[in-house]
């Protein structure tokens, strides 16, 4: 029995920082809060991490809705690609 090589370098390159861009654009409501975003990602980022970036004028532009901080999609999508390609290099 003959095994499949697959010759990877071939391949093209899987862009995961897209990939997760156009999941999120198509799981998240329009406006949203810290807490959503950070249950959304998964762990990449965690309410506190997303405070702390905002406190540091890094985070993403926020609204304030009640007392809560919340974030438009569009936006937040935005900052979060920038935010990952970054961390990526």
């Amino acid at each position: 029995m003959k095994t499949a090589v697959v010759d990877q370098s071939k391949e093209a390159p899987v862009d995961t920082v897209g990939t997760v861009i156009l999941a999120l654009e198509k799981a998240l409501p329009p406006v949203f809060t810290r807490k959503v975003a950070a249950k959304m990602l998964g762990g990449i980022l965690a309410v506190g991490t997303l405070a702390n970036l905002d406190s540091q004028k890094k985070g993403p532009t926020r609204l304030r809705l009640k007392g809560r901080v919340a974030y438009e999609r569009d936006a937040f999508l935005a900052w979060l690609s920038a935010y990952l390609q970054k961390a990526a290099c």
